[in-house]
């Protein structure tokens, strides 16, 4: 290239500086040139020198190339590819620095992920241990379990087998039994026999002579203390609501040569007094029951009126009584109970409708 070159061409130290002519006034040579470039004309010594030659003259410093014919200038300037070039690499500089620090940042945060995959694998592999190791003991757990339902499976066919030939024992037992029996039966004469059902009419002679003697002997007491009758009971009613008011119940008895030993032990209930204080606490199927219980229940009370009862014998009837022409229709009064007392009840609807009723529920 003949354009201006980056090199600096260095001057010549202690050389002389080549004369610098003028020409002579009022004319001279036209063929002479001040810029004659040939080499003849620096070593011509002429009359006519404008300056005195100068030595060791050091000279400036130019940026450039001195040589005029070469379109050197007095200024440096950069080509415009050097530019060009410049800013390309300064370009590819910064983007390569924005693209280290993006891959840098990309590069801290795999390493951060990696780190916490790396601890949720080691968590993971942990929880793997526990869940195997649990596993381990879960499955000898279950064989553990398994065994011993094997030895109870085992023991109760054993308890089954055993339990089928006792009961195959016991079946053979009780058959031989029933046949001994039967065997020992046989065995009984018929005057065994006979003697077995004379004993038992006997018993049943002196059952029934004793409850005649029973109602003979309350027959007597009865007209004895109560005069033949007819009998009557005023019963004083108090109701809680109204206390100041009286209410009046009469009982009037069946005669007393009919039923004697209910009568005279209901008799003798009222005169002792001990159905005074005594309410009628309940209503049982059509009956209005009386007992010895005080209007208040879990009372000291209760357990004297029933104490009273028994201390004079006069707690219940010995067997009962019962005949055809008083059955037991509405308005009807009877002890509770079997063989009854010390309760009574007044019939409120005719019995024999309300049982068949009943059992037809």
């Amino acid at each position: 290239m003949q354009g201006n070159s980056m090199t600096r061409r260095k001057p010549r130290q202690n050389s002389v500086a080549p004369p610098m002519y003028a020409l002579p006034s009022g004319g001279g040579d036209s063929n002479y040139s001040g810029n004659n470039q040939s080499q003849s004309s620096y070593n011509t010594q002429s009359p006519y020198s404008a300056q005195p030659p100068s030595y060791n003259t050091q000279p400036k410093r130019k940026l450039g190339n001195d040589n005029k014919s070469m379109g050197s200038s007095g200024s440096f300037t950069f080509p415009p590819y050097i530019v060009f070039l410049i800013v390309v690499m300064l370009s590819g500089t910064i983007y390569t620095f924005s693209i280290y620090s993006g891959a840098n940042t990309e590069l801290k945060r795999l390493q951060s992920e990696k780190v916490d995959q790396d601890g949720r694998m080691r968590n993971n592999s942990r929880e793997l241990q526990r869940a195997k190791h649990t596993s381990r003991t879960a499955k000898r757990t279950l064989e553990r379990t398994k065994k011993e339902l094997d030895d109870h499976i085992k023991q109760i066919d054993e308890l089954e087998d055993e339990h089928e030939d006792v009961q195959t024992e016991f079946t053979q037992n009780l058959e031989n039994v029933e046949l001994d029996q039967h065997k020992a039966v046989e065995k009984v004469s018929a005057r065994e026999v006979a003697k077995c059902f004379q004993r038992e009419e006997v018993f049943r002679t002196r059952v029934e002579d004793l409850r005649h003697h029973i109602q003979r002997e309350s027959r007597r007491e009865l007209v004895q203390n109560f005069g033949t009758g007819p009998h009557r009971v005023r019963l004083t009613i108090i109701f809680p609501d109204n206390p100041q008011a009286l209410h009046i119940i009469e009982l009037e008895m069946a005669p007393f040569r009919l039923l004697p030993h209910s009568i005279y032990t209901f008799m003798e209930q009222v005169r002792h007094g001990l159905w005074d204080g005594c309410s009628f606490s309940k209503l049982v199927d059509g009956k209005l029951i009386a007992s010895p219980t005080p209007a208040t229940l879990g009372t000291l009370k209760e357990k004297e009126l029933k104490y009273r009862f028994a201390n004079s014998k006069l707690d219940i009837v010995y067997f009962q009584e019962y005949h055809a022409k008083f059955p037991h229709v509405e308005m009807t009064v009877g002890f509770d109970g079997r063989p009854g007392g010390p309760d009574f009840y007044i019939n409120m609807v005719c019995a024999n409708i309300f049982s068949s009723r009943f059992l037809k529920q």
